[in-house]
């Protein structure tokens, strides 16, 4: 102390962290700015975590200095390493298929800057203007040029399709209608068969889900891809050995959730998927 200080008077703070202690010091020296505050003194203030305000996507960043920039704050910190992003190992680690697709969807986002041309994604823009998408809410949505281009490039690699760069002229595809399916622990059985066939315009997929208790609803994005092709079909198309190697054997009074779709072997354009649940006999 400078025979200049005045003492006025102190502050309890038994029991708590040296760092409190230190937060606390700095918040009443940027308060009540003491005129002999001159020892220790740096350019440095404490870090804060800024939730921007300023635009529709929010950064999150480490922020010191006067709080100019429009949004909330939290802190200070006692230091920068108290705010730096860390890596965090999820408790449920990406799935092999989980990581292929997030692979997929660089690759074709990597071509979209790279390979086509502007042309080519003006037109994917257009297409999908002109071609919106109703969510499950029923809400109408409009896809980017880029999602659509991976969209249906997506489509066309689930039934062994060569990717498309140029944009189709139109995207259509079948309807499979009602489905037909026969679960049956003898023999055993599992087999589905559409109201509709498919031209040899359309590949097909047959999506599955896990067997759950009978009367349990389901969530159509919850079935995953059991067994696919570029055929035309004609009668009843098995999947048990698809569907046992994915999810297990079949068990007597369980529900089966099954859906088919057609998809487009030139453009990859989706058809309305149908699905229905079957208990096993």
């Amino acid at each position: 102390m400078t025979d200049a200080d005045v003492v006025l008077g102190y502050i309890e703070h038994h029991n708590r962290p040296e760092t409190e202690a230190l937060l606390l010091e700095s918040n009443l020296i940027k308060r009540l700015k003491p005129r002999y505050n001159v020892s220790y003194r740096d350019d440095k203030s404490f870090p804060n975590i800024l939730l921007r305000e300023d635009h529709p996507f929010p950064q999150l960043l480490k922020h010191r200095g006067a709080r100019t920039t429009k949004g909330v704050y939290f802190g200070p910190f006692a230091s920068a390493g108290a705010v730096v992003r860390r890596k965090v190992s999820p408790t449920q680690p990406r799935s092999s298929s989980q990581n292929s697709v997030r692979s997929n969807f660089a690759y074709l986002s990597k071509r979209w800057a790279n390979d086509l041309t502007a042309a080519d994604r003006a037109g994917w823009i257009a297409l999908a203007v002109a071609n919106p998408r109703t969510d499950v809410f029923g809400n109408t949505i409009v896809l980017t040029g880029l999602q659509l281009y991976q969209a249906c490039n997506r489509a066309l690699a689930s039934i062994g399709q060569a990717y498309i760069d140029a944009p189709p002229a139109t995207l259509s595809a079948e309807t499979p209608g009602a489905l037909t399916v026969v679960a049956d622990t003898a023999g055993p059985t599992l087999t589905v068969e559409p109201a509709t066939f498919n031209t040899a315009a359309d590949g097909w997929v047959i999506l599955a889900g896990p067997q759950q208790n009978p009367g349990r609803k389901f969530i159509g994005s919850a079935l995953r891809q059991v067994k696919n092709g570029v055929t035309v079909l004609a009668a009843a198309q098995t999947f048990l050995t698809e569907y046992v190697a994915k999810f297990g054997s079949l068990i007597a009074a369980r529900a089966i959730p099954v859906g088919m779709v057609y998809i487009n072997k030139t453009t990859g354009a989706l058809g309305i998927a149908t699905t229905t649940i079957e208990v096993v006999a």
